[in-house]
């Protein structure tokens, strides 16, 4: 039965992958397709991690094809790993051995009611895998919730079982050389969101995690490098889970946490960038709210250069990507909405590249169940990309749409100053109002409802188009 699966998948694969320049598709006309992981290579190229679905039963039992993409979009190769039981993976460079890429996951066997730690070994060139370790690591059906590739260049791994969360240290040779369970908390940690380090001198790491019976409360829980529990934080209700929380290694002094927030009274839905120093002080937040969109965090990573880049997910209804450019006191170098607003897209990983720039992955659905894809995108550091993806790039948010009396413009830092006017056109193409300065509002009261393009031209001759339409 496996090898007919992978005969069907090899076949769908070579039929339907669709790429286009640094916007690279992958496309199953029946299977849902989802990505977890990017990696990039020793010699510049990207790998991208996408679990095949039974859309009937949405469990990743189908497998996995890791597709390797350049720099410039080309899908170079392709690999498809067979498993039945896959739900979070480690995706990375063999720190130990420059020929090797790490690709492990948690193996549950419900037979004997046990769990492992399976730790695949690849090469890219050529795409194949090379060896496999199986590593015991609990004597029930454990929930990973996280990994972390350690500077020992051991896997740290959390997990959970029976209601009980552990941590637990795998060498590379398949040694399973420290776990430990937690003691009991003082609050109901739910799930825990993520795992990271905490401080490098000495060496520290942290546990994210919400609790859902405390109206979505984020806790924090400091173990150091031995697992032994050191502290549990609550944070105030402002910085409220119910998402993928973060937390970014700034310094020894000071990390970052990625949150998303609801508040009820008046009602705002937004995400929280915030940077606290070792006593859990907030000393300094920025907001992305999204005219009350309900954005949805992605990833937060250093930039090679300085500064940090930021994703989301502009609503709930996946509507666009957003990538940020920040510099190291939150002030916002650039920005840009990718993808064209309408289908669904859904942003799962962004990856900052090692000589600038940053590739940002996810799925879509564009026509219904029926057809599902994965999409990558490379922006350079600047937030340029190649002339291709230019087209689905733009460097502001237009907002309502629909509208009824005004379209509000919130326009890129970098291109703020170099917008030449601001145009409307009707279906037929005809000019029905142009904006030279004002660019924050576009009035369109005046207008007879129906669908229209509003066009954003820079002095550069760059322009970007979309549909609006006014009610």
């Amino acid at each position: 039965m496996k090898k007919e699966l992978l005969s069907l998948l090899l076949i769908i694969s070579s039929l339907t992958i669709d790429a286009q320049s640094v916007t690279t598709y992958y496309q199953y006309n029946d299977k849902y397709i989802d990505l977890r992981n990017i990696m990039e290579t020793r010699d510049g190229n990207i790998i991208i991690n996408c679990p095949i679905f039974d859309p009937n039963n949405n469990i990743p039992d189908l497998g996995i094809w890791l597709y390797k993409v350049s720099m410039q979009g080309e899908l170079l190769d392709s690999l498809f790993v067979a498993d039945d039981d896959m739900i979070q993976f480690l995706l990375a460079k063999n720190p130990i051995d420059e020929n090797d890429n790490i690709l492990a996951k948690i193996s549950r066997d419900y037979d004997n009611v046990c769990s492992s730690l399976e730790i695949m070994f690849f090469t890219d060139d050529p795409f194949e895998i090379q060896d496999e370790i199986s590593v015991p690591l609990h004597d029930t059906i454990a929930k990973v919730d996280d990994y972390y590739l350690d500077s020992e260049n051991d896997i740290i791994v959390t997990f959970s079982s029976n209601q009980q969360f552990y941590i637990a240290r795998v060498g590379l040779d398949g040694t399973l050389k420290d776990k430990a369970m937690l003691p009991e908390l003082s609050f109901n940690l739910i799930q825990c969101r993520h795992f990271g380090l905490y401080n490098n001198t000495p060496r520290e790491y942290c546990l994210w995690g919400t609790d859902i019976h405390d109206n979505r409360a984020i806790y924090n829980v400091v173990v150091d490098s031995l697992f032994n529990f050191i502290s549990e934080t609550k944070f105030s209700s402002i910085y409220s889970g119910g998402a993928d929380e973060q937390i970014m290694y700034f310094n020894d002094s000071t990390y970052i946490l990625s949150s998303k927030f609801t508040k009820y009274h008046p009602f705002t839905s937004g995400l929280h960038l915030t940077k606290f120093n070792k006593s859990n002080e907030d000393i300094g937040t920025v907001s992305f709210t999204e005219d009350n969109a309900s954005p949805w965090p992605i990833w937060v990573e250093r930039a090679a250069d300085g500064g940090f880049y930021y994703s989301y997910v502009r609503d709930a209804a996946g509507k666009q990507v957003a990538v940020v450019k920040m510099d190291d006191d939150f002030n916002v170098c650039w920005k840009r909405y990718c993808l064209e607003s309408g289908p669904f897209h859904w942003g799962r990983y962004m990856l900052a590249l090692s000589d600038g720039g940053v590739a940002v992955g996810g799925f879509d659905s564009r026509s219904g169940p029926d057809y599902y894809r994965a999409f990558l995108l490379i922006l350079n550091d600047d937030g340029t990309s190649t002339p291709e993806t230019e087209k689905i790039l733009k460097p502001y948010l237009a907002y309502p749409n629909p509208a009824s009396d005004h379209i509000s413009l919130e326009i890129s830092p970098d291109v703020k100053d170099n917008v030449n006017a601001v145009s409307v056109y009707d279906i037929a193409g005809r000019t029905v109002k142009t904006q030279t300065s004002g660019f924050e509002l576009v009035d369109i009261s005046s207008l007879a409802p129906g669908i229209y393009v509003l066009k954003v031209t820079l002095t550069d001759g760059r322009a970007f188009e979309e549909k609006i339409v006014k009610e």
